[in-house]
């Protein structure tokens, strides 16, 4: 079926044979009225002609844009065509209530429309083999919608405008069918169809340097004032190869090598994570450690907390540490976490299967700290009262975690450290510090948050993904809900927040992801737990912990991305900064 349009000007000497509705960022929009045929056209796929004339130039159509009656615009890119021909291809699921063209109007240029016409494809259409073009093809026009000079200014700019990444409404990258399901060829739901079309655009898109809407450069500011509580940030060392990784997981195997390799799950997953400004560094080299740490104070991050890997000996991951103390110039506080379990090959799905293990016991307990107690004495060490503080990730697998807490606060004596400051967290449901010996408890999320899970309300594209998949903004809910409670009495505990967690990485196709994370949502949270600091802890030991500043394979990292740029550190400048 065919729809001949007519088309009018106000002001036939500039434009003759369009209507102009508007003229902003010298570009043009001009609406198509329909003369025959019914008002508006019922949801299906659309191919859009107009053909000019000019005593010119044609000038340049940017986009064609297919407005719903019910609201809300879907743009798609135009269709390589002869000089004069204008052509795009939409896919709507409302009624089509207009059609207009944007036209780069920067420089006015005499023409007439001497043919246009819609015609209407498929009702309802299935995903055919051109989706994936179709969509290839809309996040270019979205880049090529920009005249050249402003083009050429945005790449070389580095900050690459945000609205590229939106796929100029080409569709909700979020969007998920009624009630969950599988998105296939099988599918013959336009919604799906439209989202599957929108999320490809935004991808391609970022794919070819856009940004997403909370997009922050250079320009996001740091802190600026001294920050109101203590936030340290953990901190990955797994970013440079070591002989035992090559061993179990192949010949130059790094944290990356996880990274690189995650898939998108369902409609609106963001994944693969990648890294913005920093890059695919490696720890091997100092300066990266000298660069992350004045990013992180720059913006409000006191010090990081090192994971310490030690295994009855055996020290795995040391060399970034090693390096740090070597560097008295580099201004990083920093503490210890031991990661105390056994590494097993749970990555890949066999969990029982231990690379090296755990011997927890007296003499070990007195090993590892002596270890420990070289990186207690550097001056840059963060301490509570003069205090060194040391974590350990799970005391609930020590057999008598009572006895390691006894043994390091004698060691500690004997070698002239003093007293320690020994936080134990709440990883797999610990919950009672004291009675082991410890001085707090410290927040370890996604460790001790629980809520409903949200699988039915997403488009699924891997049918058998074994994982769970729950909604970051609820997450904040509940947390800022519980800082808004008197402190428990006991052992003090100190708020852990993060700024996502999405570990599909390291567990193809059955990982945990906690979905819609943001900067904004994060601010949020960042904040209710920098309140409860305040009030809860004293101005040595008003700790926040913030899981992580590195971990790229379980989408829970502060540092720059590809998409976002600084935003999560812009996010934490605001979050920290001293209140008036």
């Amino acid at each position: 079926m065919k729809l001949h349009l007519n088309v009018q000007s106000p002001d036939p000497e500039l434009f003759p044979g369009l209507r102009l509705l508007a003229v902003a960022d010298d570009k043009g929009r001009f609406e198509l009225a329909p003369t025959a045929g019914p008002a508006t056209l019922a949801p299906g796929a659309y191919d859009v002609l107009v053909r000019v004339l000019s005593d010119t130039s044609a000038p340049k159509c940017v986009r064609i844009v297919f407005g719903a009656l019910a609201g809300g615009e879907i743009a798609y890119a135009l269709e390589e065509a002869e000089l004069g021909s204008w052509r795009a291809r939409a896919v709507s699921n409302k009624a089509v209530a207009r059609f207009a063209l944007e036209i780069d109007a920067a420089v006015p240029a005499r023409f007439v429309v001497s043919h246009a016409e819609i015609s209407v494809r498929e009702a309802e259409p299935s995903l055919g083999p051109s989706l994936k073009a179709a969509g290839l093809l809309a996040a270019r026009a979205l880049f090529r919608a920009a005249p050249e000079p402003v083009r050429a200014a945005v790449l070389a700019s580095g900050s690459r405008r945000r609205a590229l990444g939106r796929a100029a409404g080409a569709g909700d990258a979020d969007a998920k069918a009624p009630s969950g399901g599988l998105l296939g060829a099988r599918t013959a739901n336009t919604e799906d169809l439209i989202a599957r079309q929108a999320d490809f655009a935004e991808r391609a898109a970022i794919a070819d340097g856009a940004c997403d809407h909370d997009f922050v450069g250079e320009d996001a500011q740091p802190i600026g004032t001294k920050p109101r509580v203590r936030a340290l940030a953990f901190y990955l060392p797994q970013f440079h190869t070591i002989p035992e990784n090559d061993a179990w997981w192949g010949r130059g195997f790094t944290e990356w090598t996880n990274v690189t390799k995650a898939q998108p799950q369902f409609l609106g997953h963001e994944q693969p994570k990648l890294p913005g400004e920093l890059g695919f560094y490696d720890l091997d080299r100092i300066e990266v450690l000298a660069n992350q740490a004045a990013l992180a104070r720059a913006f409000g991050i006191e010090g990081f907390c090192f994971y310490y890997y030690w295994f009855a000996g055996r020290r795995l991951l040391e060399r970034p540490l090693e390096r740090l103390l070597a560097r008295r110039d580099i201004d990083l506080p920093f503490c210890l976490c031991w990661a105390n379990e056994n590494w097993t090959r749970s990555w890949d799905g066999d969990g029982a299967k231990v690379l090296i293990a755990q011997q927890h016991g007296d003499d070990d307990h007195a090993a590892v700290f002596d270890d420990l107690s070289l990186y207690l004495q550097d001056p840059r060490a963060i301490r509570v009262q003069n205090k060194p503080m040391l974590l350990v990730y799970r005391p609930d697998i020590i057999p008598d975690a009572a006895r390691l807490t006894a043994i390091w606060r004698e060691r500690a004596q004997r070698r002239g450290i003093g007293e320690l400051y020994l936080v134990a967290t709440n990883a797999f449901g610990f919950d009672e510090p004291t009675r082991l010996g410890f001085d707090a408890i410290a927040e370890f999320p996604p460790h001790g948050v629980r809520q409903a899970r949200i699988e039915a309300q997403l488009a699924w594209m891997n049918p058998a993904h074994g994982g769970a998949v729950f909604d970051y903004e609820a997450v904040v809910a509940g947390a800022l809900d519980r800082y808004g409670k008197p402190p428990s009495r006991g052992a003090p505990t100190h708020p852990g927040v993060m700024p996502g967690w999405d570990n599909e990485a390291r567990r193809p196709g059955r990982g945990v992801v906690y979905h819609r994370a943001s900067p904004a949502a994060f601010e949020r949270w960042l904040t209710g737990a920098a309140d409860f600091a305040e009030r809860a802890g004293t101005p040595e030991a008003n700790f926040v912990f913030i899981n992580a500043w590195n971990e790229w394979a379980e989408g829970a990292m502060l540092e720059p991305d590809r998409r976002r740029g600084r935003a999560y550190l812009a996010a934490c400048a605001r979050a920290l900064s001293s209140r008036a």
